[in-house]
């Protein structure tokens, strides 16, 4: 019986016990992306009840350490793959967005339930190659609260309304914290975080 890519990926997945035979599994698919089916690998997955893992690793290697805990550190991926002759890297806008969102997570003195969504979720998902903000929803004041004095701990900075564009006074935001070191930003229900050099 012949087997195709799609199955032998997720059957690797499913018998894959280590972090170093998930990242494997990665590397597979990233030498083979341009010749793996999609919805087949889908398909598949949903009928060996696999697309969890199948997320996780699609998750993966665009970067996302929401995984890490499944995979060898990105580092180690990046070391792996190129041994098999699988050269890649990163759009620039989705590791900043990446490294601001640990840092602002890492930055909170408490849990804080947040909804990131618009052009850097897009980004996350790898429908769109970059995005100058983060748009964050939070469900009460009190998340807003906790996620304004992070970011105001990372350096961030109201926004002056002498500093305002047109398309700043368009958000219709109450203030805008901007950070003059960073290049992505975050946007709240009622504080946004623009990017500005």
């Amino acid at each position: 019986m012949e087997v195709s890519m799609e199955e032998c990926l997720i059957h690797a997945l499913i018998v894959a016990r280590s972090k170093l035979e998930r990242t494997m599994c990665a590397v597979f698919y990233l030498k083979n992306s341009d010749r793996i089916n999609t919805e087949r690998i889908k398909t598949l997955a949903k009928k060996y009840s696999a697309i969890q893992s199948l997320t996780k690793l699609q998750s993966y290697v665009r970067g996302s350490t929401t995984s890490a805990d499944d995979f060898l550190p990105w580092d180690e991926f990046k070391e792996r793959a190129s041994i098999y002759g699988v050269h890649f890297s990163l759009p620039p806008s989705y590791e900043k967005i990446v490294m601001t969102l640990h840092r602002l997570g890492r930055t909170l003195d408490a849990p804080v339930t947040a909804y990131l969504f618009g052009g850097a979720n897009l980004l996350l998902r790898g429908l769109k190659s970059a995005t100058k903000d983060l748009d964050i929803a939070v469900e009460d004041p009190e998340s807003l609260f906790e996620l304004k004095g992070a970011l105001f701990k990372l350096g961030f900075r109201i926004l002056m309304e002498s500093e305002m564009t047109v398309t700043d006074r368009r958000l219709g935001s109450s203030e805008i914290l901007v950070s003059p070191n960073c290049h992505v930003s975050t946007s709240s229900q009622k504080t946004s975080a623009t990017p500005y050099s």
